[in-house]
């Protein structure tokens, strides 16, 4: 009996070392590292770890392994160079059946540090490569999706903040991930710095895989909460209920007056709200403390002593100091494919459905939307919906009365495009309208068309329909005093 027990024992070894055998390559940084003869002493000059699977390149050793929540780390010191590495060689190096790279580190500096990751396949044009920036911090695990991929093919044009906390681990996911490999045939891994002027310390143990692309997925599950905000951060004034967000800030308390001045405070009669708010301005926005220029009932430009300015209609200098898209409707989502992403959606029924819709978005030959995914089908408005949560039913005046008050406060004397129509009907700033021209007509590649196509102004056609353009856009506000000018196109490139 007493031989069975330690031959039963030999058998659960075999089998685990069969088991191990067969899964991919696993390499531990930290446990290579302590093979070699990296004593305090000697660190700067250190070889490379005793083992035929990592190299050094302009890497040396600090010290001995250390213990850190749970990671067992060794001290890695870049050293200035071109293109200082740890390379992980790999004996089988079949990863078909894994999604994902792992490798827990820390960065031992007090600021962020560049690392690339390359992971190379059997054939020179086989390679996925990731650059990220690792915070100063607790450890965490670096993790890298063995595909390519971008945050554009989450509908993004940049990934959520990395680290995040998953299960009380921290978790470091490359979003952006470039070139194509082999799975079945994995040559190396290596950590790199883009020539570091100054020894950069990082610490790394364990590299292993997963499988399944789930790592990559979680990074982006979850992370928009019911109000629209990002659910991974804490910030002042992050709204948390549905009465935070018609709440108002309470007030804070009167200083306490002595019994004279009370009395004197009592007796003064109120100011008027907008007593001083304009005051030194005309009624469109216009300087009265600078010399002045004629009326004529509308905006317009003169050149004095060598300065073109604007002029109001009561004939005063205008400083024009405006923002652009001043407009309920610019919190539509796309949602449809990627709800995981949003968290407490609202029914598209009910009082909820106004704020759902569905429209397609054509990308035509913008470059700006090129790689984009989810830019179509169905959406969710939460701006919107959060204005009517907080003022109900009659939310969308609430807003513009609120809006213009909170210019004004602001210094702002100007509508900019893509502006709400209705607020520049209040004649209470001055605004501008858009000339949107459109048609069959030449066009210009500038070789990037971030936006589109440069129209060609010698075709008369083109010509044809600015003028078309221009008609549209003034018809209804021609004789406006509080009409500024107006934009024809936007950012042509």
């Amino acid at each position: 009996m007493n031989r069975i027990a330690p031959l039963a024992v030999a058998c659960l070894f075999a089998l685990a070392g069969c088991h191990k055998a067969s899964d991919t390559d696993r390499a531990d940084l930290s446990r290579a590292a302590a093979a070699a003869p990296a004593t305090a002493s000697s660190a700067s000059t250190a070889p490379a770890p005793a083992t035929p699977q990592t190299t050094l390149d302009h890497v040396t050793l600090d010290g001995k392994p250390v213990t850190v929540d749970d990671m067992s780390l060794q001290r890695y010191v870049f050293q200035p160079s071109p293109q200082p590495q740890v390379t992980v060689l790999l004996d089988k190096g079949d990863w078909s059946k894994e999604g994902s790279l792992r490798v827990d580190m820390q960065n031992a500096m007090s600021w962020a540090v560049t690392l690339t990751v390359d992971i190379d396949g059997a054939k020179p044009s086989e390679h996925l490569h990731a650059t990220v920036g690792i915070p100063a911090g607790p450890p965490q695990t670096l993790v890298i999706p063995l595909h390519a991929t971008s945050p554009r093919a989450m509908g993004m044009q940049a990934g959520p903040p990395m680290p995040y906390v998953s299960g009380g681990k921290r978790l470091f996911v490359a979003t952006t991930v470039e070139g194509s490999l082999d799975l079945s045939h994995v040559k190396s891994v290596r950590l790199s710095m883009p020539a570091p002027t100054a020894a950069q310390t990082l610490l790394f143990g364990k590299l292993d895989t997963s499988r399944g692309d789930h790592d990559l997925r979680d990074a982006y599950t979850g992370i928009v909460d019911a109000w629209g905000q990002y659910t991974r951060g804490q910030w002042a004034g992050k709204v948390d209920s549905d009465d935070a967000l018609r709440g108002t800030p309470h007030p804070k308390p009167e200083p306490k007056l002595k019994a004279g001045a009370a009395t004197a405070a009592a007796a003064m009669p109120a100011a008027p709200a907008t007593a001083t708010a304009h005051k030194g301005f005309d009624r469109y926005g216009g300087r009265t403390d600078v010399a002045a220029f004629k009326g004529t009932g509308w905006f317009r430009t003169e050149q004095r002593n060598g300065r073109w300015q604007f002029v109001t209609p009561e004939g005063h200098a205008f400083f024009s100091l405006g923002v652009n898209v001043v407009d309920d409707d610019g919190g539509r989502t796309y949602i449809e494919g990627r709800e995981f992403m949003f968290k407490d959606l609202p029914p598209d029924s009910g009082r909820w459905a106004p704020f759902y819709g569905t429209t397609g978005k054509s990308a035509g030959d913008q470059t700006a939307s090129t790689g984009i995914a989810f830019h179509q089908g169905k959406w969710f408005d939460y701006y919107s919906a959060n204005l009517f949560l907080a003022d109900g039913r009659h939310w969308r005046q609430a807003w513009r009365a609120r809006t213009i008050d909170r210019l004004d406060h602001w210094g702002f004397n100007t509508l900019g495009n893509w502006s709400d129509d209705a607020l520049s009907q209040m004649h209470r700033k001055a605004y501008t309208r858009s000339v949107n021209i459109a048609g069959t007509f030449g066009n210009v590649s500038s070789g990037y068309d971030y936006w589109g196509r440069m129209p060609d102004p010698f075709d008369s056609r083109f010509a044809q329909a600015a003028d078309t353009a221009a008609a549209q856009a003034t018809k209804e506000v021609r004789d406006d005093p509080w009409m500024l000018g107006y934009f024809a196109d936007n950012e042509l490139a």
